[in-house]
């Protein structure tokens, strides 16, 4: 995984990680699906994943694990968590 690459060639990397509520995310995506002119239900592309070649690839969603390996590499000093619904109001 490139996360191990990029650990090896610096140590002091920070990582800023804005994660998004998952059914939000979800959502999100099988409406742009739908939009480039996907047909399928949702219910169908979730549970038959490796027909359709989904973007709604769950594994995808495992924010704490992502931020878990990064912290494994990068140090738990080194990484920031943040929500996109609060992160976004921000901007």
């Amino acid at each position: 995984m490139i996360t191990r690459k990029v650990s090896r060639l610096n140590c002091k990397v920070k990582v800023l990680l804005i994660v998004r509520d998952q059914v939000e995310l979800l959502d999100t995506l099988y409406r742009k699906y739908i939009k480039e002119g996907g047909t399928s239900p949702l219910e169908e592309l979730l549970h038959n994943q490796s027909a359709h070649k989904s973007k709604l690839d769950l594994s995808n969603f495992r924010f704490a694990s992502l931020a878990r390996e990064y912290e494994t590499y990068f140090c738990p000093e080194n990484v920031l968590v943040l929500d996109y619904a609060k992160f976004s109001i921000l901007v």
